[in-house]
């Protein structure tokens, strides 16, 4: 926080590059409070480093901070939505086993092209071990399904 009110003060004497080397302190402070899960910190630094950057006409900068932003929802929106994914895969296997024994592989299928309709965009959603559980039975019971109806 030193930097920007070095920033404010100095402006006028600054050079474009103390000017960007100070930013870049700053974008460090804010990827550490990212790195400690300290996402309210860390958006609010960038934040500031945005209107700095807008202030001294720095578009890469400007740039990089909103990369930064969208990361951060993606790690939040992980974060909120990895509970809900783990316990709709676990009850798709539940699911999964009673439809396979009585015949409705089809509508089993269709539960877990659900799920990765639902929150197959979500960044790690491929690396929660339910859903790698659920994905592999699936794609398991569906060739033999497939293979099954061929024979016919």
């Amino acid at each position: 926080m030193n930097n920007e009110h070095l920033l404010d003060k100095k402006s006028g004497s600054l050079g474009k590059i103390e000017i960007l080397s100070n930013l870049r302190d700053m974008q460090g402070e804010a990827q550490k409070y990212r790195s400690q899960e300290n996402f309210d910190e860390a958006i609010i630094l960038s934040d500031k480093i945005m209107r700095l950057a807008v202030k001294y006409e720095l578009p890469s900068v400007i740039k990089d901070q909103k990369e930064f932003i969208k990361q951060i929802a993606r790690e939040v929106e992980k974060d909120y939505f990895k509970p809900k994914i783990k316990q709709f895969a676990e009850w798709i296997l539940n699911q999964y086993d009673k439809l396979a024994k009585s015949d409705g592989i089809y509508q089993a299928h269709n539960l877990v092209k659900s799920l990765k309709e639902s929150y197959g965009e979500l960044a790690g959603f491929n690396s929660i071990p339910e859903v790698k559980e659920v994905i592999k039975k699936d794609e398991k019971e569906w060739l033999k399904f497939k293979i099954k109806r061929q024979s016919l």
